[in-house]
């Protein structure tokens, strides 16, 4: 979402799924594809877009339309797992889904009656088995994370223009790093790491109901969602756990050696005032308006500070 029309847009129509007073039909795609349609919105448009109150007021005054924008986000996620999701576009409708519900879903499980929410089934034909919404948005998720083309690079074997087809695809042979299982180490290309990272922002979202449970429920009750991600009925369980263990367990990296190596207080007071610069930015008076830009990663800059103590305690 890169102009001003376009978010323009999307604002409007999140005012409008507030503001009807009337539930806004599932099968009106006209509506809700103003959400994930053709643009790029960044997860900072989202969540300025999409304040908090207004969120918790379509929870209580607009249930349905809540309901349904979760549903039709997650139909969208498994509609592009089960086709590949090949084309640049349908990989932008990914994304802009992806962070939609990254930003909604925390609002949800803080009201306890919403809580089995996502446990209902979807709607389907009767001859059809009812499948719980978690289980399409964990299992849709798990198939986008090994992606040819989109969250990892393709096997080229089948062909440049031929996309592999993602229920039947070996996950085993996508595994993001070289290490247990993987003896070859795959292009790494930044456009597929991001995506990979958003999607996992995700399942950490989901994997997060039992921060907002009561502390009683958290030692009888256990965590559904990464029940599920862990089951075996999650066909990529094998490869995600050792694509997690690999990419955490890289080989040692020499900025950490040459990082715990500085000694001199000079040095030190010149990393200190850079890390003060910066997050003191935004607090400098200037006579223009928005001037002095704040940074959008203070909290990483938190944990490198936190680090860079760590590893200098001497």
């Amino acid at each position: 979402m890169g102009n001003a029309d376009t978010k323009l847009q999307f604002r409007k129509a999140v005012v409008q799924l507030i503001s009807k007073t009337q539930p806004i039909d599932a099968s009106d795609d006209s509506f809700w594809e103003q959400f994930w349609g053709d643009h790029d919105t960044s997860i900072q448009d989202v969540f300025t877009l999409i304040p908090a109150s207004e969120i918790r007021a379509l929870r209580e005054e607009a249930p349905s339309n809540l309901a349904t924008l979760c549903y039709k986000a997650v139909e969208k996620l498994v509609r592009s797992a089960d086709t590949g999701c090949s084309t640049h576009q349908e990989q932008s409708q990914v994304l802009n889904c992806v962070r939609i519900l990254t930003r909604i879903i925390p609002y949800i499980f803080e009201d306890g009656d919403w809580r089995g929410f996502f446990w209902s089934n979807l709607p389907s034909k009767e001859d059809e088995e009812c499948i719980p919404l978690a289980h399409s948005l964990i299992y849709a998720l798990c198939d986008l994370l090994f992606c040819p083309d989109f969250t990892v690079s393709p096997n080229r074997k089948s062909g440049p223009d031929k996309h592999e087809d993602l229920q039947t695809i070996d996950s085993c042979e996508y595994i993001w790093e070289a290490g247990v299982g993987f003896a070859h180490s795959p292009p790494h290309i930044p456009a597929h790491e991001s995506n990979r990272t958003e999607i996992l922002k995700l399942i950490l979202t989901c994997f997060s109901q039992t921060i907002y449970q009561p502390s009683s429920d958290s030692w009888t009750l256990a965590n559904r969602w990464i029940s599920v991600f862990t089951s075996a009925d999650n066909r990529h369980a094998l490869p995600l756990f050792t694509s997690l263990l690999n990419v955490s367990s890289l080989p040692d990296n020499l900025f950490i050696n040459y990082l715990s190596r500085i000694h001199r207080e000079e040095d030190f007071a010149f990393v200190l005032k850079g890390f003060t610069k910066l997050l003191t930015n935004p607090l400098q008076q200037t006579y223009l308006p928005h001037s002095a830009k704040k940074v959008n990663f203070h909290q990483e800059l938190f944990v490198f500070l936190w680090k860079f103590c760590d590893y200098n305690k001497v």
